[in-house]
């Protein structure tokens, strides 16, 4: 174990957590088809807010970063790198064949915008790994990623890692290459600007790439 805790305070901070847990879990009125029933006020939903936070510190706080867990962090690392070459190519694709389509000057008038998003997917049981820390930690991983996934537009914003580009716009390629984990732009998003905790983003398993395009035309009688 890498974390200088004492075994005393690693067992206060899991009581802490699994009683925060207990509380988030009430709060949104669990039900195994409709866990989250939409009836938070804004003023619970900042409470709710404020509980997950919680979770995320004392979680951060436990992490162990053992042998195992800096092995599926590069796993992660490396297909953040993976992914993100992809999106740039896959985006270079659109722009280019949007470019070449014909009949298409009419929209040219108003920006084109393409757009290209890497995001966590909750996604039955294979979006949640299990880890041999699970028992070290004592959260519930499942249902709190599945909480977190299934409100991330009212408790934080969707995505991890994304671009946007105008149609006609000189492409640099967005690049992870030489980066460790630490400085990996899309981990450091999901544990900086979200709610999750290292220990979450670890455990994570089921992530989609969205690409969109948005471009509008006048209409006059």
């Amino acid at each position: 174990m890498n974390n200088p805790q004492t075994k005393d305070e690693m067992t206060r901070l899991r009581r802490r957590l699994q009683t925060c847990e207990k509380r988030i879990i009430e709060m949104v009125n669990w039900d195994p088809e409709y866990f989250y029933d939409e009836s938070l006020s804004y003023e619970e939903l900042d409470q709710l807010k404020a509980l997950l936070k919680k979770r995320q510190r004392i979680l951060n706080k436990m992490c162990l970063y053992t042998d195992n867990e800096v092995k599926r962090l590069e796993e992660l690392n490396a297909m953040f790198i993976d992914a993100i070459r992809q999106m740039n190519q896959d985006l270079g694709y659109l722009h280019d064949g949007r470019m070449n389509m014909p009949n298409m000057e009419q929209y040219n008038d108003n920006p084109t915008w393409l757009d290209i998003m890497i995001y966590y997917d909750f996604y039955a049981e294979n979006s949640v790994i299990k880890m041999p820390e699970d028992d070290y930690y004592g959260s519930q991983f499942d249902k709190m990623l599945e909480l977190l996934c299934a409100e991330e537009d009212d408790l934080t914003y969707k995505g991890c890692y994304g671009f946007c580009r105008q149609l006609g716009d000189h492409f640099i390629e967005e690049t992870c290459e030489g980066r460790t984990y630490e400085r990996n732009p899309a981990i450091q998003d999901l544990i900086k600007c979200h709610l999750y905790s290292m220990p979450d983003v670890l455990r994570m398993n089921n992530f989609r790439m969205k690409m969109t395009m948005e471009q509008s035309r006048t209409l006059t009688a």
